[in-house]
């Protein structure tokens, strides 16, 4: 069997290395196409590392968009995805406000110039008709179609994200649907179906994590029904591969200068691309100046002399740079795809060398919990905007994390996690079962996924 397999960059790719090894495994061969815009502006010494160890995966790069039909599907594209988010009941605002800023400048200033006006003529059924008629009279890129034809594959899995709709995923799609070969998304993230684009061409197949993600294709997506399969969440395969360290404490200390008979505290920061002043440094020092002010207030000596191990998000590390906090050590200074074997490791030793975790928002908490480390969300009122959308409600409700509603609060959970009183390790455990391998908690959630693609490819063989 030969499987194209469309991944728009190299930080996007690193999810579905599981799903491409189990395939590799059987026998099968992958070809990796990656969006042309990304092949100068990303190393791909990773993708050629996985390439070597891979035996039958290859990869190339597609090709873009451009002609007549390129302003008008776009504008139509980014329009129904925004449609999405002013239908979907339970989104954040923070998304919906996002989005606005990916339409063309035209479109961008009608909808902030006549919101009530605006929203009622993109709410509307006609409207979204309008929009489909688009999409339906809109002919495939022919590249990708010549492309597809040469590669003669037996399945066409797309990485989807359509984080702008002027990205690739949807063209592959198209593609696919026209020479009537078969299609998979396997859901790239937690929150893909919740905060990202809407999937406006259904596959025949879609890759969920959990019932969770199930619940969310229908209500944002509109997809249900016998396309839909729960493999469990591939992404993290990598991390349960693991079980111990590449570094004791001991070492790891030594390495960072920490003190190992001292608790670690681990702050993970988080992407935030919005014009609230506040957020954009609330994953910078201010945070972590915050947390060392609540440690350091509490009364307890063994609080006021924990060390915090800063992770910044692994692309926005700029604000890090010139912190300096009180035993505050940052991890990780300069941007990474995390790609590299080093980069794995050092945020694996982080997590497995802390008391605990902390975190706003950010899919990084889900690592510590799936090491079975203690999660703390500062659901501080600073920080509440970007906590709303749906994803991060259902995570903060299960119980797998504590719920820190204020500093306060926060150095009363730490203290409780140092004097051994572990408040969520149950819910964790459950969270791990039902969340990340609802499938069996020993079997890779790659293989589960490859076992889902043969059958699809059978299934069609025998149509034929």
């Amino acid at each position: 069997m030969h499987i194209l397999f469309f991944t728009r960059s190299v930080s996007q790719f690193r999810p579905y290395r599981s799903i491409i090894r189990a395939l590799s495994a059987r026998g099968h061969t992958v070809r990796a196409v990656f969006d042309p815009r990304y092949e100068r502006r990303s190393s791909f010494d990773s993708v050629r590392r996985f390439q070597e160890g891979t035996p039958g995966f290859s990869y190339t790069f597609g090709c873009r968009r451009g002609g007549a039909w390129k302003k008008i599907i776009f504008a139509a594209r980014e329009l129904r995805s925004y449609r999405r988010y002013l239908l979907a009941p339970r989104q954040a605002a923070f998304y919906r406000e996002r989005w606005v800023n990916f339409l063309p400048l035209p479109l961008r200033t009608f909808v902030r110039a006549f919101p009530r006006a605006s929203t009622a003529l993109i709410k509307s059924r006609w409207f979204n008709a309008a929009l489909l008629l688009v999409e339906k009279i809109t002919p495939s890129l022919g590249g990708i179609v010549d492309m597809i034809r040469n590669e003669k594959p037996d399945v066409v899995v797309v990485g989807y994200r359509n984080l702008p709709s002027r990205a690739l995923d949807l063209e592959y799609l198209k593609a696919a649907k026209a020479l009537h070969i078969p299609s998979v998304i396997p859901v790239l993230g937690w929150d893909t179906l919740t905060t990202k684009g809407l999937i406006q061409i259904v596959p025949d197949r879609m890759l969920v994590w959990n019932e969770d993600q199930v619940a969310e294709l229908a209500e944002h997506h509109d997809i249900a029904g016998s396309c839909v399969r729960v493999v469990g969440a591939y992404q993290f395969d990598f991390w349960l591969a693991r079980t111990t360290p590449s570094l004791n404490r001991a070492e790891f200390c030594a390495r960072w200068n920490l003190r190992p008979e001292d608790p670690l505290l681990l702050y993970f920061g988080f992407s935030y691309s919005g014009k609230d002043r506040r957020l954009r440094d609330g994953h910078g020092p201010s945070v972590v100046e915050g947390l060392r002010r609540a440690l350091d207030a509490s009364g307890d000596a063994r609080l006021a002399r924990a060390q915090i191990l800063v992770r910044p998000h692994p692309m926005h590390t700029d604000a890090f740079r010139n912190m300096n906090v009180r035993d505050a050590t940052v991890m990780l200074m300069e941007n990474t795809l995390m790609s590299a074997p080093e980069d794995v490791e050092l945020l694996y030793d982080t997590v497995y060398h802390s008391l605990c975790a902390a975190a706003i928002n950010t899919t990084a908490i889900i690592d510590a919990v799936i090491q079975d480390k203690p999660g703390i969300i500062l659901n501080w009122d600073e920080y509440k905007t970007v906590q709303g959308g749906t994803h991060f409600k259902q995570f903060m409700a299960t119980g797998a994390v504590l719920i820190s509603h204020s500093s306060e609060e926060f150095s009363k959970l730490v203290r409780s996690l140092v004097d051994g009183n572990d408040l969520s390790g149950a819910d964790r455990r459950a969270f791990f079962n039902n969340f990340i391998r609802p499938r069996g908690a020993t079997r890779s959630a790659g293989e589960v996924a490859a076992d889902e693609i043969e059958t699809l490819v059978h299934s069609y063989e025998k149509k034929k």
